[in-house]
């Protein structure tokens, strides 16, 4: 499994360099919503390494090996999990460097948030279609995700007219619970449809 954590990470250090680079800059110059970016970078690098895969039948390969597809699944959950925290630790230390508009805990906190809500539904379609996703079946996921992250985003913003969405007394307890009932349903979910399928 850690073989295959670092197989993702390797497989983004060409588009991590240079995007590494630009930010740096741009970061250090501006104050744009580092939350955004956050989101947006790690959904970047994930997307890469899995059309990397994609493109070169990794996963014919993976299977053809003595490897639980389990573990192919587990890892690619990790990956994901590790890139975003990195990911979201690089635009905090950036924004404690620019000295203003410093990425707090709570930004940091929605990001995560977000991201594991929104791979947890991403995923199961991954491991079922590809990164493809060009039959009726794929075009309707795709669909089913973008409204679930647009229900997602709406209400979080309703929420937040009323005050400081991270202000309710236990919250963090309660979306940090969401999580681990999300994810760990897409893990199951993936599981079960990636072990039936075929290459």
């Amino acid at each position: 499994m850690f073989r295959l954590i670092l197989k993702d990470f390797y497989l983004m250090r060409v588009v991590a360099k240079w995007l590494a680079i630009y930010l740096a800059v741009v970061l250090l110059r501006t104050s744009p919503p580092y939350g955004i970016m956050a989101v947006f970078l790690s959904v970047i690098f994930i997307r890469h390494s899995m059309v990397l895969d994609d493109k070169y039948k990794t996963d014919s390969l993976y299977c053809s090996l003595p490897l639980k597809r389990s573990t192919i699944v587990f890892s690619r959950y990790l990956s994901a999990l590790l890139v975003t925290l990195a990911v979201t630790a690089f635009i905090f230390i950036i924004s404690y460097l620019h000295g203003k508009d410093i990425m707090t805990y709570k930004a940091a906190f929605l990001v995560l948030f977000y991201l594991v809500l929104f791979f947890s539904v991403f995923f199961p379609f991954y491991f079922r279609f590809g990164t493809q996703m060009r039959t009726d079946l794929g075009y309707i996921s795709i669909a089913v995700l973008i409204l679930f992250f647009v229900i997602v985003l709406i209400g979080s913003a309703i929420y937040s007219i009323k005050g400081d969405i991270l202000k309710t007394p236990n919250i963090l307890i309660y979306a940090s619970l969401v999580m681990i009932l999300f994810a760990a349903v897409s893990v199951l979910l993936s599981v079960k449809i990636y072990s039936k399928r075929e290459f």
